[in-house]
């Protein structure tokens, strides 16, 4: 009688349950909505208002416009800076396209109820705008 090698039997075994150790990247995915993220510059628009200079605006905050198809534009002064994003479990990915403000890749974590994205490299904090986009 031949035996079939241990091996040989375990290897099918191994295939079929390597899916549930976590070996298989998450789905990517975009969000289903419009939506904007921002991050305040001043405590509050009245200290905003206060720091403006007579014949100068400056932006009392910055911010990321994110589109369902994967789009986003990320605002931090007067330039608009066109990029793509994945979010992958909460992870939050954005590639820039060649701005001159800001790296080519970001990287931002997405708390659970969807309302922040803090940046991995800066702790910098992005709150939802209330309107949503």
């Amino acid at each position: 009688m031949k035996r079939t090698p241990i091996p040989a039997i375990l290897a099918p075994l191994l295939v079929l349950a390597l899916p549930g150790c976590g070996l298989v990247e998450a789905e990517v995915r975009h969000f289903d909505e419009e939506r904007t993220y921002e991050h305040a510059l001043f405590e509050s628009p009245e200290a905003c208002e206060a720091a403006q200079p007579p014949d100068f605006f400056i932006n009392c905050s910055q911010w990321m416009d994110f589109h369902p198809d994967g789009r986003v534009t990320v605002v931090l002064s007067d330039i608009i800076n066109p990029g793509t994003y994945r979010i992958r479990d909460v992870r939050v990915t954005l590639t820039m396209e060649g701005s001159p403000e800001l790296p080519n890749r970001i990287e931002l974590l997405l708390s659970a109820d969807e309302s922040t994205l803090v940046e991995e490299a800066t702790g910098r904090v992005w709150t939802r705008a209330s309107d949503g986009g």
